[in-house]
């Protein structure tokens, strides 16, 4: 049996189809709004059982073994007030910002530190090229291929140069994209980012800061 089918016919069911294809589009699950997030840097140290010390050396008062003197990954110190912060803005643009048609995502990350120290703990840092190392997951509307989630992608931003032992950075991911790749290939409207990690280096490229809690 032969099956025959017109051009009407194949215009016909495009029709048919064309709302459950637009429903593909931006079906995966996230809320409507994550807006921004305000994160707090601490001291890095490595783990008990890793570089400094393989094996612990001591243990807590309930127990749990432990690691001492606390063994911190950077020689960089906070001086007394030192603090570092992340902020990350989740914007969707409609139009967007850069000129190209249609919305999108424009995610903006600023970072500062003061009171950052020398080994010396007295003198500020006043020279080196610090940076943000970022790792992130990202599950967007792809303008050809529909939903995806992309491969983790890890990113680094430098910090201007250090005044005072104050450093500070603003990049948003329209202008880092459109750098990288070129004009035209901003995130869509629809868009998640998953960070993975958040992480502030020194010179030497070694953690001095990472995302954390710390009291006095």
């Amino acid at each position: 049996m032969k099956i025959r089918c017109s051009v009407a016919a194949l215009l016909a069911l495009t029709v048919l189809l064309a709302p459950a294809l637009a429903r593909a589009q931006c079906d995966f699950n996230s809320p409507d709004k994550a807006k921004s997030a305000k994160i707090s840097m601490v001291r890095a140290f490595y783990p008990c059982g890793g570089i400094t010390f393989p094996i612990p050396n001591t243990a807590t008062s309930e127990g749990t073994p432990a690691c001492a003197p606390p063994p911190p990954s950077s020689s960089y110190t906070f001086l007394p007030k030192g603090s570092c912060s992340v902020k990350v803005t989740h914007k969707l643009e409609d139009p967007c910002s850069t000129g190209s048609p249609g919305a999108c995502a424009n995610v903006s990350i600023k970072a500062k530190c003061k009171g950052i120290g020398e080994s010396d703990g007295v003198a500020p840092i006043s020279a080196g090229v610090w940076a943000l190392n970022v790792t992130v997951r990202r599950t967007t509307n792809d303008s050809f291929n529909g939903d995806i989630t992309v491969i983790d992608f890890p990113a680094q931003f430098a910090f201007g140069l250090p005044q005072d032992g104050k450093i500070q950075l603003k990049i948003d991911t329209n202008a880092y994209f459109e750098t990288l790749f070129g004009p035209g290939n901003e995130t869509g409207g629809c868009t998640t980012y998953q960070m993975l990690s958040m992480t502030i280096v020194g010179p030497s490229g070694t953690p001095f800061a990472v995302p954390g809690t710390s009291s006095k």
